[in-house]
């Protein structure tokens, strides 16, 4: 078709550019990292934006959606996404080839996954005891037992040895044993119903260190 405008010749270079540009490169969805807030001039950022390929003003990026497709997101066909990489951590797809299964099992490419915390390794332990008690009983049911106790009479003189409170004319003896002539009994101790213990402290989220770069994708 010949070209009869500047505009049309413009667009017709553009378009020969575009072409030759597809045909020299082979990392067209290509994840590219950088220390700088805007992408490369060949890339847009991984925001997890849709785009509609059927705008002219997205005509450089049909390439990219035909490496996409809709594994992000979008029809597949008119549109398509890109992947959401922002505040996320990258993990290689595990591809099915590990056979026990344990680990990332299942995993489609390019799929989310969410939040997740593994049994540790290492115990956790709490820096000291919470306060409980744990039930049963003192004695023996079957046996004698003794229990000592304190009490107060008054001293030798005249008058009753009656029991009194205070400290004048006042001994303390030795303690009344529970003994041989006292039926064998039990005294239960009360049980603590189930509970559970707060372990105080943690950060918002698990991650292990790491460099905060930008994410964009090739097109």
């Amino acid at each position: 078709m010949p070209v009869t405008t500047i505009e049309e010749a413009a667009q017709a270079i553009t378009a020969l550019q575009t072409t030759i540009q597809s045909l020299l490169r082979k990392d067209v969805g290509l994840i590219v990292l950088s220390p700088s807030s805007a992408p490369p001039s060949d890339c847009i950022p991984c925001d997890g934006r849709e785009y509609d390929i059927t705008d002219p003003l997205n005509a450089h990026l049909k390439d990219l959606a035909g490496v996409l497709g809709n594994t992000f997101g979008g029809d597949g066909v008119t549109t398509f996404r890109v992947p959401e990489l922002r505040g996320e951590f990258l993990r290689v797809w595990d591809d099915g080839h590990r056979p026990d299964g344990l680990v990332d099992a299942g995993r489609a490419l390019g799929s989310f996954q969410d939040w997740a915390t593994a049994m540790p390794r290492a115990k956790f332990t709490t820096e000291r005891n919470g306060q409980h008690n744990h039930g049963g009983s003192t004695g023996d049911e079957n046996q004698n037992h003794s229990h000592g106790i304190t009490h107060n009479v008054q001293s030798e003189g005249s008058g009753n040895h009656a029991d009194r409170g205070g400290d004048i004319g006042l001994h303390r003896v030795p303690a009344i044993l529970c003994g041989a002539n006292d039926r064998g009994h039990v005294h239960p101790i009360p049980e603590t119903p189930a509970h559970s213990h707060t372990i105080l402290g943690g950060d918002p989220d698990t991650h292990p260190r790491n460099v905060a770069l930008a994410a964009s994708i090739r097109f």
